[in-house]
């Protein structure tokens, strides 16, 4: 665990934060039950693999479809498909490690192609290990996809901080034309999106993959639903590392307003740096002026 843990790190900015969790074999048999209150009792179909189509082509991964409920308390009615992608460990069985289920997206971002993350650190690490990416409920190829307002986050947006009247106006504009965006979709979904409900969903990807334990890597958003998945199930987790980490006690709203102050800092800090050197960059000398340059323009 020690070098995979490391390993990774080394591929991120900051680890925020690493919890290790049932030190034993991959292949130890797990006694887990699901957490007091958890309707998780389905049991998936298996995955059909198929070889992938699009970038993970290249490094000879599959891709399929896990079939889970859209509503897990009424885990025999309608079904949804969450799209998954797979690198197969290439080491021997003896030191096989299981599966790491990879998202490192923020909320409501894709994660199929991130099974290649694996690529990037030494063969005598990533080969242990099944390599998992996917696209959560109602994301990127996961069937069916929702998508209220694809433009929502476009370049052109008025101030985040708005000082006058027109901005807050424009902005409660956005919110009401995103919430009739949204109801005119009809999607059941819009019910059924929780980050609880993708951790139902990763756990039905824990059983369609045959592992007692799943060893996950998560950052952002990635990283609060690997907090939401272990709390919920604990014990059926066995290697867990959390980059970029969210407080629970105060997603999102307050985490967004917390995240400012040290963005901004980071920004000063790395505006100053382009700035000293200018001769190479050319976006300023000083760095208020290289900051202009930095930092998107926002129509008022």
């Amino acid at each position: 665990m020690r070098k995979l843990a490391i390993a990774v790190a080394v591929t991120s900015s900051v680890v925020a934060s690493t919890v290790a969790l049932s030190p034993a074999s991959a292949q130890t048999p797990s006694a887990s039950k699901p957490k007091p209150g958890s309707t998780s009792s389905y049991t998936p179909p298996a995955i059909k693999w198929s070889a992938c189509t699009d970038g993970l082509q290249a490094y000879g991964a599959q891709c399929g479809f896990l079939v889970v409920p859209l509503d897990y308390a009424h885990p025999k009615g309608t079904k949804i498909k969450i799209a998954v992608s797979r690198i197969s460990h290439t080491s021997a069985p003896s030191a096989y490690q299981g599966a790491v289920v990879v998202n490192l997206s923020s909320a409501g971002g894709s994660a199929l192609s991130q099974s290649a993350m694996g690529q990037m650190l030494p063969a005598s690490i990533s080969g242990d290990y099944d390599w998992v990416g996917f696209d959560p409920r109602g994301v990127g190829a996961s069937e069916p996809s929702l998508s209220c307002d694809p433009t929502i986050s476009g370049y052109n947006r008025p101030a985040y901080t708005p000082t006058t009247a027109k901005q807050l106006a424009a902005w409660e504009k956005i919110a009401e034309d995103y919430s009739a965006a949204c109801a005119k979709t009809h999607s059941e979904l819009l019910n059924h999106s929780t980050t609880t409900d993708s951790a139902e969903d990763l756990d039905s990807l824990r059983k369609a993959l045959g592992q007692s334990q799943i060893n996950y890597y998560g950052y952002s958003y990635g990283a609060y639903l690997g907090e939401v998945y272990s709390s919920m199930y604990p014990t059926r987790v066995r290697r867990m590392i959390l980059d970029s980490s969210i407080d629970p006690r105060d997603a999102w709203l307050g985490y967004n307003f917390g995240q400012n102050a040290p963005l901004n800092q980071n920004l000063k800090a790395f505006s100053a740096w382009v700035a000293h050197y200018n001769s190479v960059y050319h976006l300023g000398a000083t760095e208020s002026t290289s900051r202009s340059c930095t930092t998107p323009r926002w129509r008022s």
